[in-house]
């Protein structure tokens, strides 16, 4: 530790010890200061893809990239599995559209997704 983060980390101990707050600090040595247990958390591991990166947005994106307000579009699943095709399609159309900006139902038959922007 150099002697500018020695300093600041002083003064925040300080400043904390004077409010009678608990605390834990980790400095850039990796030493723990304060008496609060330190627990690391691992966030949510993501599993495996069931597609490549890319290949559903890649089939999808033709489709429905300049739909504009009240049109439609039919999407073919091709190879890949309706509900999971569906799911991707609202996610990238909320986010590019916002929420509420759509409808999307499977048709089985024709094993086409469905899309209808409404705004």
């Amino acid at each position: 530790m150099n002697n500018i983060e020695k300093a600041a980390l002083d003064k925040a101990i300080s400043f904390l010890k004077a409010g009678r707050f608990t605390y834990a600090i980790l400095d850039s040595d990796g030493t723990k200061h304060g008496d609060l247990e330190i627990v690391n958390k691992t966030g949510r591991k993501r599993g495996a893809l069931k597609y490549p990166m890319g290949t559903l947005r890649n089939h999808f994106y033709p489709y429905i990239h300049d739909l504009k307000k009240d049109e439609g579009a039919e999407i073919p699943c091709g190879d890949f599995a309706p509900e999971y095709l569906r799911k991707t399609i609202s996610a990238w159309a909320c986010n590019h559209w916002g929420n509420k900006s759509h409808n999307i139902v499977i048709s089985e038959p024709s094993n086409s997704l469905i899309l209808f922007r409404t705004n």
